[in-house]
């Protein structure tokens, strides 16, 4: 059973993450770098990966290239933690994006295009593999060169890639187990919490407001004052 706004809660974190580092405002439209996404195009090989239908934002390419990015920054962890591929964080993305400005969406693609671009990983890594079909060794390697690149744009998109996969990734109840998360509690249940509690409110207010409990109360409130005086010596 899926808890109660868990998706919706994980797809709103990894947007957030996005929108802080927005791809395009490291200075890169109209630039070589961003340019380079979309040459060589020949160069590209093809996805290696059953794509799921009802994509609304990604192309299969870039539903590839998402997958295998979630693989490098997820990978499977033991049989309580599946690798991204399992739970399908690329749909999580297409989905995420999908709610997401058309610029956003943009920016995003541009990104992938670049990730995959045989051109590109000449230029940065001297490879002429085109990202989704490295190894998954060889994949690690690429990604994790671009987080000390001295190029802007790869040190600001790895951070970002960084926290919107990991966002999708633990938003999917299938890995909590593995995390010893238990979820979010329901909502329902929090409402039923909320109201039991006001009504045990109002009924101690009540049981408060009889007059034997405040002749209790008084009682109590004089009692230290009596025990005082009775200790007291008269000069």
């Amino acid at each position: 059973m899926t808890t109660p706004n868990s998706e919706e809660t994980s797809r709103e974190q990894a947007g957030e993450g996005l929108s802080r580092r927005s791809f395009l405002k490291v200075g890169l439209v109209g630039s070589a770098i961003a340019a380079i996404g979309g040459v060589g195009l020949a160069l590209r090989g093809p996805a290696m990966r059953t794509v799921p239908g009802g994509l609304r934002v990604l192309s299969d390419k870039e539903y590839a290239i998402i997958a295998a990015l979630g693989d490098v920054i997820c990978p499977p962890r033991g049989k309580n933690l599946p690798g991204a591929s399992a739970i399908d964080v690329a749909k999580k993305a297409d989905d995420l994006f999908a709610t997401m400005p058309e610029a956003a969406q943009k920016e995003f693609k541009i990104l992938l295009g670049v990730f995959d671009n045989a051109l590109t990983g000449l230029l940065f890594e001297g490879r002429i593999t085109p990202f989704s079909k490295l190894s998954p060794e060889a994949q690690v390697r690429s990604f994790e060169s671009w987080a000390g690149s001295g190029v802007a744009f790869r040190r600001t998109a790895y951070h970002a890639l960084r926290a919107m996969i990991p966002a999708l990734y633990y938003g999917d109840e299938r890995t909590w187990k593995g995390v010893g998360y238990g979820g979010p509690p329901d909502v329902a249940d929090i409402r039923e919490y909320r109201l039991a509690k006001l009504e045990e409110e109002q009924r101690q207010a009540i049981e408060n407001s009889r007059p034997e409990a405040i002749a209790a109360r008084k009682a109590q409130a004089a009692q230290p004052k009596s025990e005082e005086s009775a200790g007291e010596v008269t000069p």
